[in-house]
């Protein structure tokens, strides 16, 4: 992952995989994988120096896998050593991949695709946030939707992960230590069992993310409705900007958003 030529090849795989299905080969720049994190369930740690900030959101305790998966849903990257109280943009930026993006490894040419939660990453391409009641045009959520179905294949891997290796499915009762590394030992099992098979992960592998489960839109007229050719020629962008991204990711987002607007593709469903 770490050399350029490899950074080619998985953009390009990208390319073949996952844009051309939607004839999106011409206005996504250069993408490379998809990237999420995901909460593993352990049991109290109580030789962590702090054990309170492996208490995450939803009430466990947990640590975070952070994982970066190519267009076919194989693990290119991941990391398991943050807590999962840790946000996963802080849980990113603070990876080795995330420190070797900060230091230039993707330069003007590589992105990543994510949530909202990524939006302050750097070179990680991300949807306009609708939080706070903020009001995003047609082209805006015509952006949104097609990121948000580019960025599936992960929480697709991770579902895949969980239903291939049960153990995943329960708390984990080891050390900390013993922990880390039984998932780090199911990533490469997955990686290993979908090459010797060559098979791929399927679009209707069932996960728990907002994607995953078609929550793109409330209602099937409403995602119908956004991405006609005539909303996306007729509608101007608006309301583009987003104070925390960094600068290159949020021109590159406003560019997409010009060709989505432009009607420079045929634009399909995932139907």
């Amino acid at each position: 992952l770490y050399c350029k030529e490899h950074l080619i090849s998985l953009s390009k795989q990208f390319e073949r995989k996952r844009l051309a299905k939607y004839n999106l080969e011409n206005v996504f720049p250069k993408i490379v994988g998809a990237v999420d994190g995901c909460q593993i369930q352990i049991q109290y740690p109580k030789e962590a120096d702090n054990p309170k900030l492996y208490m995450n959101r939803k009430g466990f305790y947990a640590i975070c896998l952070m994982a970066v998966v190519d267009a076919t849903g194989n693990f290119i990257s991941f990391t398991t050593n943050t807590p999962g109280s840790v946000h996963d943009s802080t849980c990113f930026k603070t990876s080795a991949l995330g420190q070797a993006i900060k230091q230039g490894l993707f330069g003007d040419d590589f992105n990543l695709v994510g949530d909202a939660a990524f939006k302050s990453c750097p070179d990680v391409l991300t949807p306009f946030d609708r939080a706070g009641g903020n009001d995003i045009s047609d082209s805006g959520a015509i952006y949104n939707y097609y990121c948000s179905l580019l960025r599936t294949i992960v929480e697709q891997a991770f579902g895949f992960l969980h239903s291939k290796f049960g153990i995943l499915s329960r708390r984990l009762s080891h050390s900390l230590q013993v922990n880390k590394l039984i998932v780090s030992c199911t990533i490469l099992l997955h990686n290993y069992i979908r090459k010797s098979e060559n098979t791929n992960i399927s679009e209707s592998v069932q996960c728990k993310g907002e994607a995953a489960q078609g929550n793109f839109y409330n209602s099937a007229e409403h995602q119908h409705s956004f991405v006609t050719k005539n909303s996306l020629c007729t509608k101007k962008p608006k309301n583009l900007t987003d104070n925390r991204d960094t600068t290159r990711v949020r021109t590159q987002r406003e560019q997409i958003v010009k060709l989505l607007v432009e009607g420079k593709f045929k634009g399909k469903t995932d139907q």
